[in-house]
């Protein structure tokens, strides 16, 4: 069974540096420790090593979609945080925030500008919101029902198909993404206006690529939610969240 240190806030201090870098040999350790943990309990589960906490030999983890602190060893879970006395910081959510932006910021460096489905305003764009979004998602319609309120505010919504929701969300993604106009379909698709317009005996390799080009940008990301939101500015929402709070976020400052 997997140990676990003490249940409550480690305290330290920040005398350790915070390290971003993990050589290859390092990550491929931890990962082998793990699937080798307890007669191979990990063994088949998808596991990707993050980086190393400031506390020195800990691991930031993504274990089957899960993210988790972990020893070099593989034996020990981390509960709790990682305290800055100096700044009262928790450095192991800092790390974790720090880390999950600049992995969907890459990921979504990576798509084909095709792939996204866009709501752009008229006029200078202040700010762009990128939603990895499923068509019968309850809060992914709660998003966009507030895309005009995003326009109004000079913002971008630019969504990313990622149907997680069973076979029937990816059939309708596949509808959406190979419309002749994507964005009238989104709307119609996930508000049931569609009637079936845009179902066809069979889609083309294009727009069934974008799809699952999505899913694999999604799962890379250990997405197991929608929505699933980057900003512009960096900040990563997992969840839904207001247009109003979102906008104020993009046009502060």
């Amino acid at each position: 069974m997997t140990k676990f240190l003490v249940p409550f806030s480690f305290i330290t201090s920040m005398a350790l540096c915070f390290t971003s870098f993990l050589s290859l040999a390092d990550a491929g350790t931890v990962e082998k420790n793990l699937r080798a943990f307890d007669n191979g309990r990990f063994a088949d589960m998808p596991i990707k090593v993050l980086g190393e906490l400031p506390l020195k030999g800990f691991y930031e983890v993504l274990l089957d979609g899960q993210h988790v602190v972990v020893d070099e060893s593989g034996q020990y879970i981390l509960l709790g945080g990682i305290i800055d006395l100096a700044t009262r910081e928790d450095v192991a959510k800092i790390h974790h925030n720090k880390g999950r932006s600049e992995r969907a910021k890459n990921a979504i460096a990576k798509l084909p500008q095709d792939i996204f489905v866009s709501y752009a305003p008229k006029g200078e764009v202040k700010g762009t919101v990128y939603v990895y979004s499923d068509p019968n998602c309850g809060y992914c319609k709660k998003v966009h029902k507030e895309v005009d309120q995003y326009m109004a505010a000079g913002i971008e919504v630019k969504y990313i198909p990622y149907p997680i929701f069973g076979q029937k969300s990816v059939e309708q993604t596949k509808q959406m993404m190979c419309a002749d106009n994507p964005e009238e379909a989104m709307t119609e698709l996930m508000f049931g206006t569609d009637k079936g317009k845009y179902a066809k005996a069979s889609y083309s390799k294009v727009c069934s690529q974008l799809v699952s080009l999505g899913s694999a940008s999604g799962k890379g990301l250990g997405i197991t939610g929608t929505p699933y939101i980057y900003l512009s500015t960096g900040q990563v929402i997992a969840g839904y969240q207001s247009a109003t709070v979102i906008i104020n976020e993009l046009t502060k400052g």
